[in-house]
């Protein structure tokens, strides 16, 4: 299991403290050519805070309903765990860890570790486009000027499948991730074309297997 670095928030609950006590769910993440460095500690009650690479908390609110309503079943199903997801083979690879401390019965599977996950990057995509002032990502990014809407100005749209070919094969000039699953490509010949992830941030995953190829990629991201 990887280790990240210092820089990451230092949040673990002690291994005594109950999960009403502490955040319940803890997930960072670190690297990439985005250069990402972000965590989100969540709370049984629904509270979330959001922390620098310092440790600076720089956001705090709370869980939608729905969010809330889909903690409370993980809380309750599952045993705690922690899983790192790494690929250190990859120039600029990004790391992702969650803790997760549960009081049900059941083990968590690959899949509901990945879920849980996914729900913590999009709880962290949206306070980022909140009115917190928090930055979507913590690397390169662009602000988008309010009267434009770069997604319905694009020439065309593409499926994900062949979003994903483009920028391995190095065709992609500037990608920009104008929502929370909208993504706005560039391609080096001037055309702009768009896309939709199927998971939050899943272009900047692939921006990272595409490694050298895409060290010259312009990223920008919403910022309001």
């Amino acid at each position: 299991m990887g280790i990240l670095s210092a820089c990451l928030p230092t949040a673990t609950p002690e291994p005594d403290q109950g999960i009403d006590e502490g955040p319940v769910l803890i997930w960072q993440r670190e690297g990439g050519i985005a250069g990402f460095c972000d965590g989100l500690n969540v709370y049984a009650d629904g509270r979330v805070s959001v922390t620098t690479c310092t440790g600076e908390v720089v956001d705090k609110k709370t869980l939608s309903p729905d969010q809330q309503t889909q903690l409370e079943a993980w809380v309750g199903r599952l045993v705690s765990f922690e899983k790192t997801w790494d690929d250190q083979a990859v120039a600029d690879s990004m790391t992702v860890l969650v803790r997760f401390f549960g009081g049900g019965q059941d083990a968590a599977s690959e899949d509901d570790m990945q879920v849980i996950s996914n729900f913590s990057a999009e709880v962290y995509a949206n306070l980022a486009k909140g009115d917190g002032g928090l930055p979507p990502v913590s690397g390169i990014t662009m602000p988008v000027p309010e009267e434009t809407d770069t997604f319905e100005q694009a020439e065309g749209m593409i499926n994900w499948e062949d979003a994903v070919t483009l920028i391995l094969e190095g065709g992609v000039q500037q990608v920009m991730q104008t929502h929370a699953l909208e993504v706005t490509l560039t391609l080096k010949d001037g055309s702009v074309l768009n896309t939709t992830e199927p998971v939050i941030d899943a272009v900047f995953a692939v921006i990272d297997r595409c490694g050298n190829l895409c060290q010259e990629m312009v990223l920008a991201t919403e910022q309001k």
